[in-house]
């Protein structure tokens, strides 16, 4: 079943439950009805993380960032390819994002990382930048996203810096959690 909007429960309800003196309340439409609430709330979440950590390249084109593993709630919403750092929402709805990091620049040279949310392979206002200024500090990073959608859609970490440059990645987590909404626009 598809999931639906708060606002898609309610109006299903008015219809289901007219004024019981007609006997038009059935044990049919009262389960159809909470299966409709339960599918309007149920919690849905993907993730990609990094189980180690790992070097990557960088240059001034995003590319994704390296992931390894992931998983997916019971109630599948969510599609993943860790390889490609890409978490794909198969129901229409509100996605709330979390991603954390943390970084390590490989010289004792400055230089900005720059992580960006892509949405169907356009970047979004979603970024987080971090400056690396030496090779023994490690710096964490950390954002958050909120993204409606109406339709399928796939998401993309993204990872870029100012110049050439290689990093150390770990601790890598990009989760992506199902949030009711009272209605779809």
């Amino acid at each position: 079943m598809a999931r639906m909007s708060l606002q898609e429960v309610t109006s299903s309800a008015a219809l289901l439950f007219p004024d019981n003196s007609t006997k038009l309340i059935t044990p049919a439409k009262m389960r159809q009805f909470i299966s409709e609430l339960i599918g309007a709330i149920r919690p849905a979440y993907g993730y990609l993380s990094r189980s180690a950590n790992v070097v990557q390249a960088l240059t001034t084109t995003p590319s994704p960032l390296v992931m390894d593993t992931g998983s997916v709630s019971p109630i599948v919403d969510y599609t993943l390819t860790p390889a490609l750092a890409q978490i794909q929402r198969n129901e229409k709805g509100t996605t709330n994002f979390t991603f954390t990091c943390d970084v390590l620049g490989s010289a004792n040279t400055t230089r900005q990382v720059t992580f960006t949310l892509f949405k169907n392979g356009v970047a979004t206002a979603w970024r987080q930048t971090v400056s690396l200024t030496t090779s023994t500090i490690v710096e964490g990073v950390s954002f958050p996203a909120i993204e409606y959608l109406n339709g399928i859609a796939q998401y993309q970490l993204m990872v870029s810096c100012d110049a050439a440059y290689s990093v150390t990645f770990s601790n890598v987590v990009f989760v992506a959690e199902t949030i009711p909404v009272w209605d779809f626009v």
